[in-house]
């Protein structure tokens, strides 16, 4: 008897990959026979998602809260062996996954009621931001204004002038056209035209294009505009926004930046189930990839970045809305205003759920990007995504420039969200980026010699989302002990 629990618990240390060796990398093989924690409810699909979870913040502290050694709490070492020898079982049935606790039930619908109060606070503000800024002068140094002006108001009439119905191929036409030409005026890369297209009402004429995409309920659903002019007005919301402070500080401001994040909401919702998270990757509907949600987590990474740059810190010039003089009695400071409006940005983020979606986008890849560049687009935004909310985050919530500072208070809850969720799933997919289908001898893993400029470029944004949490916070990331494996193939990506 004696020795079977000694080969039982030899196998299980063997499946969850612990090894003498720290630089040991989980197999991404999936189980012939599943596992499950039954202490955590969740199901378990490999050595990667085994390795991960019981290493996790959150099963650790169940595992510490339901056992302990003559009273003294258990140590990283003693919550594993625990953890593989009593928690960790075998599926004998396959059935469904596991019901999700009532708990977490209460709590993600007390984070949608949060949510909806922040957007309604969000949306107060940007009605008092638009009754107090000032009007725009008409003077303009755009050899395009006229041009730019016309085509606004021609998407505008072409939206008005459109029933609910799916729209017909010469109205399509008509609208490809427009996008096409401002599109062209604003390559040249001219703040000036960017923000005379914005003056013009061109992001208002945007959101409504873009509103088109919302009645496909699911993924069978055809939109009322085609996926193609759809992409090519989020292009259009990029390209006004790209390196424009004044458009990206109006975007907040205004709350368009909400509408964004809902129709990206709306996009993973339909192709990413509500699941458990152990089989939330497995069940992603692979359209999540296609051209308008790659679009849409850019265009969000372009304002996320030009808010970081240009963020009022006393050093710099504030590129916040001019608000008369007179208004602003009793009115809180530019950076203060800023700070607020990000602050509730970020925390709308985390509790709508955007968190936990693109981490079953993250889970969902299980092999090399090299030949898939849509796949890899879509990766680096992400990663860009979660960068720049984590970069924001530090920036609003009082912290010091000291990564060692002690002050780790988030009132936002991206880093304890961020932590549940391994890092959003961004640590399993460069697993799968790096090793998977590189591997010759099942029982080693190795990074390649070299990557195509595919797999490069998501590495390096996955690089850059690590270094922003590290900088958010330190012992949390620390914390991510799975990191080990992967240090030797990411440390070719690194760039001074």
């Amino acid at each position: 008897m004696e020795q079977m629990e000694q080969r039982k618990e030899k196998a299980a240390e063997l499946s969850s990959g612990r090894h003498a060796n720290t630089d040991y990398a989980p197999k991404l093989t999936p189980y012939e026979r599943k596992k499950q924690c039954s202490l955590c409810s969740v199901l378990i699909s490999s050595e990667v998602y085994l390795f991960s979870h019981i290493k996790g913040r959150k099963h650790q502290q169940a595992v510490r809260e339901s056992s302990s050694i003559q009273g003294r709490e258990l140590s990283d070492e003693e919550v594993e062996h625990l953890s593989l020898k009593k928690y960790i079982i075998d599926i004998v049935v396959e059935s469904t996954a596991p019901p999700e606790p009532p708990r977490d039930g209460e709590e993600r619908q007390k984070n949608k009621k949060k949510a909806r109060k922040i957007k309604a606070r969000m949306n107060s503000r940007a009605k008092e931001y638009e009754s107090l800024t000032e009007t725009k002068s008409s003077a303009s140094d755009s050899p395009y204004k006229a041009k730019l002006q016309r085509l606004a108001k021609d998407l505008l009439k072409q939206l008005q002038a459109q029933d609910s119905g799916s729209w017909a191929n010469t109205k399509v036409s008509a609208l490809d056209r427009t996008l096409g030409e401002v599109a062209r005026i604003l390559e040249k890369e001219n703040v000036a035209d960017q923000i005379a297209f914005q003056v013009a009402g061109g992001l208002t004429a945007l959101e409504h294009v873009l509103q088109g995409a919302v009645p496909a309920a699911n993924a069978n659903t055809v939109s009322r505009i085609p996926p193609k002019s759809l992409c090519s007005a989020v292009n259009v919301y990029s390209l006004t926004c790209s390196n424009c402070s004044e458009n990206c500080t109006d975007v907040l401001f205004s709350n368009k930046i909400t509408f964004l994040m809902d129709l990206l909401m709306h996009q993973l919702t339909v192709y990413v189930p509500d699941e458990n998270n152990a089989v939330l990757g497995r069940n992603t509907n692979k359209q999540v990839f296609e051209g308008l949600t790659t679009g849409l987590l850019r265009v969000i990474a372009v304002v996320f970045g030009c808010l970081i740059a240009s963020r009022p810190d006393g050093s710099s010039q504030p590129a916040t809305p001019k608000i008369p003089t007179e208004e602003m009695k009793n009115k809180p400071s530019q950076s203060d205003a800023f700070n607020s409006r990000v602050q509730d940005l970020i925390s709308y983020v985390v509790n709508v759920g955007l968190i936990e979606k693109l981490c079953g986008c993250f889970l969902s890849v299980q092999g090399p990007v090299d030949e898939s560049p849509r796949l890899a687009a879509l990766l680096q935004h992400a990663a860009g995504l979660l960068q720049g909310a984590c970069t924001l985050c530090r920036a609003v919530t009082g912290r010091s420039h000291s990564i060692f500072d002690s002050n780790r208070q988030d009132p936002t809850g991206l880093t304890a969200a961020l932590q549940a969720t391994d890092l959003a799933g961004v640590l399993h997919m460069l697993y799968c980026v790096l090793f998977h289908g590189t591997i010759s001898d099942p029982g080693t893993a190795s990074p390649k010699e070299s990557y195509t400029q595919n797999t490069v470029q998501v590495a390096i944004q996955s690089l850059r989302f690590f270094n922003s949490f590290a900088a958010l916070d330190l012992p949390a990331f620390q914390g991510q002990r799975l990191l080990r494996p992967v240090v030797p193939a990411l440390g070719r990506f690194h760039q001074p």
